[in-house]
């Protein structure tokens, strides 16, 4: 055997393995993306359409809770004054306020 054919031969044998090294790199990755992670199993809470752009255009601050007391949506406003920090309301008061409502419907307005 020439020298020409044991490159050539050495050269396909490394490409059939790159080949087969790319596919099974491939399908892994794609395993991987269709797999559920824990924040996918979590579903969001659904708000009514519009309220983005209600947020948007208020001058006042507000901030949409969910039942565990995470931040759902907060306006612009609430970001500024930093009455939204890592995903929770910040100021207790408030905190305690939302809980109320929660509890009886009842609709409350407070200034800071």
């Amino acid at each position: 055997m020439d020298v020409n054919a044991a490159v050539a031969a050495a050269a396909a044998i490394a490409g059939v393995l790159t080949g087969v090294i790319a596919m099974l790199a491939f399908r892994w990755s794609e395993r991987e993306q269709k797999r559920p992670t824990r924040t996918s199993l979590h579903t969001d809470p659904v708000l009514p359409p519009g309220v983005d752009t209600v947020l948007s255009v208020l001058r006042s601050s507000a901030v949409v809770l969910d039942e565990a007391d995470a931040v759902v949506k907060a306006s612009s406003a609430a970001y500024a004054l930093g009455l939204v920090r890592g995903g929770k309301l910040s100021v207790e008061p408030m905190l305690q306020m939302a809980r109320d409502t929660r509890r009886d419907g009842e609709i409350r307005q407070v200034e800071l």
